[in-house]
């Protein structure tokens, strides 16, 4: 069915003022005398974007530092596959090179580029979802946004508002870890993310020493029932409301090493302590504080 909308003109066979617009072929015509005014019309309504995304609201992503697919000039051939002239090409050259200029003549471009490749690097060594990534990349456009930034290290940044949305989305993620592959120190990239919190009210959930449990059990291919065994200890320990305050990597690392000694696996503590990426001091803390506790 043709779907039609009124247009303010007017028709210059007949003078009619009554004018439609037809929808589909984008033809304003007159309600009289039948009379095509003008067959060029710019389409009024919102683009509907949805099947891009399978029925969703697209929206740009947040990862990309100018919030679009970014244009790329590249090739020595055209359309047909025809080699192009040397006249030609060095015309391409030069539209590249004021291309690439165009893209970072801002200071905020400049930098979201610098920021994005940089969070593209950090979440792939560390295998991070697109969730996790979009929502960095939100945290660190609203730093950007306040002007915190400013005379501050981009790198650190990043590399705090990946752990803070590893925080807020809980992922278990070590701050450690994130410094190590980022090209700041553990103790820069502590104090920005403190910073983050402090500047944008951010309220991370507290960290939940269950959540490391897996990926140690899965390092030192300990039995599931290892795993099992630990977590439960962890929640009879959370009933008791022992060892709070304490690291939660270092509880799940001593929880893992009591859990194998109940079960019977052999392991060595060195290499729990290595898994779970704590100090062997803080592992048998933990470990004797836990046996403690439960009375085992």
């Amino acid at each position: 069915m043709t779907e039609c909308l009124t247009t303010p003109s007017t028709c210059e066979l007949c003078g009619c003022t009554d004018i439609f617009t037809d929808i589909e072929t984008g033809e304003e015509v007159c309600s009289n005398c039948g009379c095509v005014v003008n067959d060029v019309v710019l389409s009024r309504r919102k683009h509907n974007l949805s099947h891009i995304s399978g029925g969703k609201t697209y929206n740009p992503s947040q990862s990309i530092y100018n919030k679009s697919a970014n244009t790329t000039i590249s090739g020595t051939k055209d359309a047909f596959g025809a080699q192009l002239g040397r006249e030609t090409l060095d015309k391409m050259r030069r539209l590249k090179h004021h291309d690439n200029i165009s893209k970072t003549s801002d200071n905020v471009d400049r930098n979201l580029s610098i920021a994005m490749s940089e969070l593209d690097r950090i979440c792939t060594r560390l295998h991070l979802p697109l969730v996790v990534k979009e929502r960095a990349a939100s945290i660190y456009r609203k730093s950007l946004t306040c002007d915190m930034i400013r005379g501050r290290s981009i790198e650190a940044f990043v590399a705090a508002s990946v752990y803070a949305a590893c925080r807020l989305l809980n992922m278990p993620r070590q701050l450690k870890v994130v410094s190590e592959i980022s090209k700041r120190g553990q103790s820069e990239v502590s104090s920005t993310y403190r910073f983050i919190l402090r500047e944008l009210n951010l309220k991370p959930p507290l960290d939940n020493s269950l959540k490391y449990v897996s990926g140690i059990v899965s390092t030192i291919k300990a039995p599931q029932i290892v795993e099992l065994t630990a977590l439960d200890l962890l929640k009879q320990a959370k009933d008791k409301q022992v060892l709070k305050g304490k690291d939660p990597i270092g509880v799940a690392s001593g929880a893992v090493l009591l859990a194998c000694e109940l079960e019977g696996f052999a392991v060595t503590q060195r290499v729990i302590s290595e898994a779970g990426n704590v100090t062997g001091i803080t592992m048998r803390s933990r470990y004797r504080d836990l046996k403690k506790a439960l009375q085992l």
